[in-house]
């Protein structure tokens, strides 16, 4: 009797059975935590664990107890900086959060264009080496983007005939005509080389080591869309901006949607090319004159883009892989790029490295022709 007694006090203890001892353990209904922040679209953590969810979000299914909860959102601190909450049993506990701007520690994000083509000669060795740049240490997507527009060359590029009045106003605005000597390489809205014999890899990273930092601008851009679905054709966004108080008069927002990486049936591209990377799809300007920025201030704007026929382009065997969205801010006289943000959070994937270029395209290319 002795025995079975000590027996039931271990297990009840202990609640590794639902039954003890032949009573049922008491059910216990779960509880929720409701986390919030203004502005939103903060990452939550919960008991410093990543949860891959933003605010506003509600966790269901928690056991009763405290946790700790903190948000973060680049260029904010969070008021406060972490909440205990209680969850108790069948109720819903809130978590609100406060972010307030901070821009002293916002790096400069540098934003290089390409225009280029699948068909023409130098644009593989531009296309590696921008690659090559984009995968070195302090070259991320915290400190540069990059932007590829499928300007004419050949009738035979499939990605410029379904972007053409987008790609030729954006090479218009740049040089005054439609048709340029491709490959070209624009660095913060200026020509990095000339026509046709665009920088080399050492040079693109000796252009960006020299762009001065500039700790009082952000460009937050944030989306609760899934944007690895290639078969959605329209996306949502909010790009805010958020600076120390400057004066954007004659300044445009751009923003762009882009396929981070697009492979292809190798279908004659100039050098057996199948895989390329940010090839622009849709180009919005949701201003052109931002005026003067209060310091400390949120300037949100929500945006539209479209994937136009998303990755089907006839003829051609196209299979992109997922999509980004880049946005910049540029004079529209002197086209200086004063910053840049995207949802881009890590360095681009690379699928066919060997066939982007020669056979060892991770070495530092030529710039022109190769």
């Amino acid at each position: 009797m002795r025995t079975l007694s000590l027996f039931c006090l271990v297990v009840g203890v202990t609640a590794l059975l639902l039954v003890s001892c032949g009573r049922e353990a008491p059910f216990v209904e779960p509880g929720s935590i409701a986390v919030t922040s203004t502005p939103d679209s903060a990452a939550i953590k919960i008991n410093d664990d990543p949860t891959g969810e933003f605010t506003p979000h509600t966790f269901s299914g928690l056991m009763p107890g405290d946790y700790t909860v903190t948000v973060e959102l680049a260029g904010h601190v969070s008021e406060p900086t972490e909440m205990v909450v209680t969850v108790e049993s069948g109720n819903t506990t809130t978590a609100d959060f406060i972010l307030e701007p901070e821009l002293g520690d916002i790096p400069r994000v540098v934003l290089l264009e390409g225009f280029s083509n699948v068909y023409c000669v130098g644009c593989p060795a531009m296309n590696a080496n921008v690659e090559f740049v984009q995968h070195q240490t302090g070259y991320g997507p915290d400190r540069v983007l990059y932007v590829k527009w499928p300007a004419f060359l050949s009738a035979l590029d499939p990605f410029y005939w379904v972007t053409t009045a987008t790609t030729n106003a954006r090479v218009d605005w740049y040089f005054g005509s439609s048709s340029i000597n491709l490959p070209t390489l624009a660095g913060d809205g200026a020509m990095l080389g000339g026509q046709g014999t665009p920088f080399d890899a050492n040079g693109m990273m000796a252009f960006i080591d020299g762009q001065p930092e500039l700790a009082d601008f952000v460009i937050l851009v944030d989306t609760d869309e899934d944007l690895d679905d290639v078969g959605d054709l329209t996306h949502q966004a909010t790009v805010t901006l958020i600076s120390g108080g400057l004066d954007l008069t004659d300044h445009h927002l751009n923003v762009v949607l882009v396929y981070e990486v697009v492979e292809t049936e190798n279908e004659g591209y100039i050098d057996g090319i199948t895989e390329y990377h940010w090839v622009m799809r849709d180009h919005v300007q949701p201003s052109t004159n931002l005026g003067v920025l209060t310091a400390g201030v949120s300037y949100p704007f929500d945006i539209t883009l479209n994937d136009p026929l998303g990755g089907e382009l006839e003829g051609h065997a196209v299979y992109p892989h997922n999509k980004q969205i880049i946005a910049w801010v540029q004079n529209a006289t002197t086209r200086d790029v004063l910053q840049a943000g995207s949802t881009v959070t890590a360095p681009t994937p690379l699928i066919n490295l060997p066939t982007l270029a020669n056979p060892d395209a991770r070495n530092v290319q030529p710039g022109g022709s190769p």
